[in-house]
């Protein structure tokens, strides 16, 4: 898969994984008209937010519509607090809360950067923090009801962003009952490709913050280009 690719899926990844952060760390669903998915998703929140860290494997699957084709990818990602590392094939991006290393590995260099003032839900270049608040009012949302899937009871939640500019339609969350886990969310484009991002595993653990930062000494061979 070239950089380039693996961009523009690591970004609309990050999308899904942002949303997700602001609905673990915003404590009060009070933009919700939907009884329902706010007690659940208080739940998800509540539980969440107390967790020391985590360990997830995934797989994202891309769909066009508009041709019926498919591709999945996989990948892991850490999370602690508003600090991140994903992996995917052949790129990782590291966050510890200040700066952003995005490293692409087949081109052996990478890029670091401040993330800007403006967030844009729509780039992965964009500083969590600031993200959070932009969407604090930015979402509608919907409890659609249960299911079961590969044996597990399922609530469904949907999101739809409030700004109609948006190049998604809405978000489909869907929480496991029993441990109050993210088992999918997808992503509705606009542009009739929709991107699923499923959760293989779940491990809750402590993550030393290092973990979280570009280490150059690990890597002497790569260039290091600093946008800041």
């Amino acid at each position: 898969m070239s950089s380039q690719v693996e961009t523009k899926i690591m970004s609309k990844f990050l999308v899904l994984l942002y949303s997700l952060f602001f609905i673990i760390l915003i404590p009060a669903f009070s933009q919700s008209k939907d009884e329902a998915a706010r007690l659940v998703l208080d739940e998800f929140n509540s539980k969440t937010r107390t967790l020391p860290g985590a360990l997830s494997k995934f797989s994202f699957t891309v769909n066009d519509m508009s041709d019926n084709s498919e591709a999945i990818y996989v990948g892991s990602f850490l999370l602690k607090g508003e600090m991140y590392k994903v992996v995917m094939d052949d790129m990782e991006i590291y966050y510890d809360g200040e700066t952003l290393w995005n490293y692409i590995i087949e081109a052996g260099e990478v890029n670091v950067l401040t993330p800007p003032e403006d967030a844009d839900p729509d780039s992965y270049f964009e500083n969590p923090v600031r993200f959070f608040s932009i969407y604090e009012k930015d979402f509608f949302y919907k409890y659609i009801g249960e299911e079961t899937r590969e044996g597990k009871a399922l609530h469904v939640i949907d999101l739809y962003p409030k700004d109609l500019n948006r190049s998604f339609n809405r978000i489909r969350i869907i929480i496991s009952k029993e441990k109050l886990e993210l088992y999918s969310a997808k992503l509705f484009g606009k542009n009739k490709i929709h991107y699923t991002l499923k959760i293989l595993s779940f491990v809750s653990k402590d993550i030393p913050d290092e973990a979280f930062a570009f280490d150059p000494a690990s890597h002497p061979d790569v260039d290091i280009i600093d946008l800041r």
